[in-house]
């Protein structure tokens, strides 16, 4: 039986506030997708280095911490996984939330 691709909108959290600070979207195994962003964020001299993401991933990484990574929802092909991250950073900067986006 062929398995059928998951793509998924995630979030990254802050493991001591519980605050959301990223959505994402991925096709990879949620404990994969997180360990990418935080060698991304810690790897000095990518352009992922630099943007407000890695900044606040390496300040969790720095307290001996890591961010959490939950699913926030799951649908069934790739266009629709754009338009869901999409409409959840959207929404979720309209409800004030400090996404790192």
């Amino acid at each position: 039986m062929d398995s059928i691709p998951l793509f998924q909108v995630y979030g990254l959290y802050d493991p001591e506030s519980d605050e959301l600070r990223y959505v994402g979207e991925t096709t990879y195994p949620l404990a994969r997708r997180l360990r990418d962003h935080i060698s991304t964020s810690l790897h000095v001299g990518g352009a992922e280095y630099h943007g407000y993401k890695a900044r606040w991933v390496r300040s969790i990484f720095n307290r001996g911490l890591r961010p959490d990574i939950r699913l926030i929802e799951a649908v069934s092909d790739a266009e629709t996984m754009h338009e869901r991250e999409r409409a959840w950073i959207a929404a979720s900067i309209a409800a004030g939330v400090r996404l790192t986006n």
